[in-house]
Order: C-alpha cells, then sequence, then structure tokens
C-alpha cells in the first residue's frame, strides 16, 4: 500500500549538486513504495538549530500536511534526533530522512537474515 509524502530539500552552500540529490530523493521515495503529493524547497546559509528549516517552511509544510492528509514529510538530508523529534510534533507526521528512506529500501529488498 502506498503511503504519501511529501519531500523537503534543503538547499545549503555545502551541496552543490542539490538538483540532482532531490531529484534523486524523490527516486528512493518511489523505490520505498511512497506516493509523492507535494515538493518543497528552500535555500538557507545554515540549518537552523530546532528543525534544520526555517520556522516559517515548517508551518507552510504543515498546512500541507493537513491539506493533503500526507502520513510522512521526507528530508533530502541527515536529520538529528533534535531536529526529528521537533518536526514530528510540529506536523504531527512521520518524519523520514534520507538515511532512513535507504534503509527502508535495504529492508524491504532483503531476502536474506543477514541482509
Amino acid at each position: 500500500m502506498k503511503k504519501s509524502a511529501i519531500l523537503v530539500g534543503v538547499k545549503l552552500p555545502s551541496i552543490p549538486d542539490f538538483d540532482q540529490s532531490f531529484e534523486e530523493l524523490d527516486n528512493l521515495a518511489l523505490a520505498c513504495d511512497y506516493y509523492v503529493v507535494k515538493k518543497v524547497t528552500q535555500s538557507l546559509s545554515a540549518s537552523t538549530n530546532d528543525f534544520y528549516i526555517g520556522s516559517g517552511k515548517v508551518e507552510e509544510i504543515q498546512a500541507m500536511v493537513e491539506e493533503t492528509g500526507a502520513q510522512t514529510v521526507i528530508f533530502d538530508t541527515e536529520l538529528s534526533p533534535v531536529h526529528i523529534r521537533n518536526l514530528e510534533e510540529a506536523l504531527d507526521a512521520d518524519i523520514v530522512d534520507r538515511t532512513m528512506l535507504i534503509l527502508q529500501i535495504f529492508e524491504t529488498r532483503a531476502k536474506t537474515k543477514e541482509a
């Protein structure tokens, strides 16, 4: 069963190939059986301590979650446990970062106990 998701990408100066990375995130989400309902990007000079993204962008995504009924918000970066907790509370949705998404793909495709 497909799960609906919103993709979030943050353009930071340290990420030179953002467009390619964000497109890859879309493909990873599809490979993990997510149905992408919205895509959101934000340009920042540095990530924020509370949410990784700006508080205004959190409000924008919260409205999208309510509008679309998306159960998951997928970030094109590795988030800290604090970011994940704060985002889950603010957005009332499951938060998945790039690493978690890749691990989900391996988990669904593993054929042996060792895998």
